[in-house]
């Protein structure tokens, strides 16, 4: 090519990637096990009820408890790991999660990250689930 030293080596990139060849592989492969654990976890039929039996025997908050917008300390730190398991696991829309659970979106939006947090601490995963 005109302009284009010899010596330039040719990297693998995406325009919607920044970073070199390594990173946009290993950011879609990160993204492509996200997605293949959703569909597994669909396949299996696990859905948010699911997730909130294998978030209430852990943390010994009923399942009926993670509704609603009750401010009790444990139930609020429960609702926060369910949040996070069922968007990061699922892929469950904070949308929809906010209508299941009945609390306002900004609720689910806010709970997510304490979820992830709480389940890191306590060395909590979703493949029991």
């Amino acid at each position: 090519m005109k302009g284009v030293p010899a010596h330039t080596a040719h990297q693998k990139s995406d325009e919607r990637v920044l970073g070199d060849s390594e990173f946009s592989e290993e950011v879609f492969a990160m993204a492509e096990e996200a997605l293949n654990r959703k569909y597994e976890l669909a396949a299996q039929g696990v859905g948010i009820e699911e997730v909130m039996q294998g978030v209430s025997e852990p943390t010994g908050v009923p399942a009926e408890a993670l509704t609603g917008a009750g401010k009790n300390r444990e139930a609020v730190r429960s609702r926060s790991l369910l949040c996070f398991g069922a968007v990061s696991e699922l892929g469950i829309s904070l949308t929809e999660l906010a209508g299941r659970l009945g609390v306002a979106v900004s609720t689910v939006s806010g709970a997510v990250q304490p979820g992830e947090q709480f389940a890191k601490r306590e060395k909590l995963r979703f493949e029991a689930v």
